[in-house]
C-alpha cells in the first residue's frame, strides 16, 4: 500500500483474479480448521467439509494428512515434555494487545493465529497457513506451467522478513499478554495451488478450479518454515 498507493493498492485487489485467490485462501483456511477439528475433537463430518472445500478427494486427502501430521506432532512433542501431560489445539486464535511495545508490536495490534498448540509447561506452538500460487513468468523459483508448474527454490523469500516480524508479534503478544512461557515452533505452513484457466473473449483467465495442490510432504520447500529465530537445519534452505 505505501508504494502503490491506497486507491492503487484498491484497484488491484478488485482484480478478478485476486478476489479468487482470497475467497479460495479463506475457504482453504477454513478446511484446515474443520479438518483439525474433526480429527483433534470429532467434530464435524469428513463428507461435509470435503464439500465445502471443492476440493478433489486427492487435493482433500492432501490437507487431510497434513492436518493429521500436525496433530501427531503436537503429541510427540507432548510426550517429550510430559507423557501424563496433555495438550490443547486451538484453531484461528484470536490474539489482542492493547498496550504494545516499542520496536515490536503497535499499540493495539490484533491478529489471528491459525493452529496454536498449549503444552502441559505452558508453552506453546504457532503455525500460519499461507497458500501460495506463483506465476511461472513472475518468479525464478518455478520452472514449467500451469499443473506442471513446480517449485525449485524457497518460494516466499522475497516475503520472510514480513512473515518473520508477524510471528515476532505474535510470539511476544502470547508471552507478555497470555501468560506463554516459551514459543517453541512458530512456523508458516507453505502449501502450494495452481488455478485452473479458461478462455473468454481471446484471453486466457483464471478460474476458482484447483488443477494442483501441493504441501511440505510433495516438495522440501513447501510445508513448514521456521521463522522468528528458528532455522530448517537443512543448509541448502537456511
Amino acid at each position: 500500500v505505501k508504494k502503490q498507493g491506497l486507491d492503487k493498492a484498491k484497484e488491484i485487489g478488485a482484480l478478478p483474479e485476486n478476489i479468487i485467490k482470497r475467497q479460495t485462501g479463506t475457504r482453504l483456511h477454513n478446511t484446515m480448521e474443520d479438518l483439525v477439528n474433526l480429527i483433534y475433537r470429532g467434530q464435524g463430518s469428513e463428507a461435509d467439509i470435503q464439500k465445502r472445500s471443492k476440493l478433489t478427494p486427492a487435493q482433500f486427502g492432501k490437507l487431510k494428512r497434513e492436518a493429521s501430521r500436525l496433530i501427531n506432532e503436537a503429541r510427540k512433542t507432548q510426550d517429550s515434555i510430559d507423557t501424563e501431560g496433555k495438550f490443547t489445539i486451538l484453531t484461528e486464535q484470536k490474539l489482542h494487545d492493547p498496550d504494545g511495545k516499542k520496536g515490536v508490536v503497535s499499540e493495539g495490534t490484533v491478529g489471528t493465529v491459525d493452529l496454536m498448540v498449549v503444552y502441559s509447561d505452558n508453552t506453546a506452538d504457532i503455525y500460519d497457513y499461507k497458500f501460495i500460487s506463483p506465476r511461472a513468468n513472475q518468479s525464478t523459483s518455478t520452472i514449467g506451467f500451469g499443473k506442471n508448474l513446480k517449485i525449485i527454490a524457497n518460494p516466499v523469500g522475497y516475503k520472510m522478513d514480513q512473515y518473520r516480524s508477524q510471528m515476532v508479534s505474535y510470539k511476544d503478544i502470547l508471552q507478555r499478554q497470555y501468560g506463554i512461557k516459551n514459543v517453541r515452533k512458530s512456523r508458516m505452513n507453505i502449501i502450494h495451488i495452481q488455478y485452473a484457466t479458461e478462455k473468454k473473449e481471446g484471453q486466457y483467465r483464471m478460474t476458482d478450479s484447483i488443477i494442483k495442490l501441493e504441501t511440505g510432504a510433495d516438495n522440501k520447500f513447501l510445508g513448514e518454515m521456521p521463522v522468528a529465530d528458528e532455522m530448517f537445519g537443512d543448509a541448502g534452505i537456511d
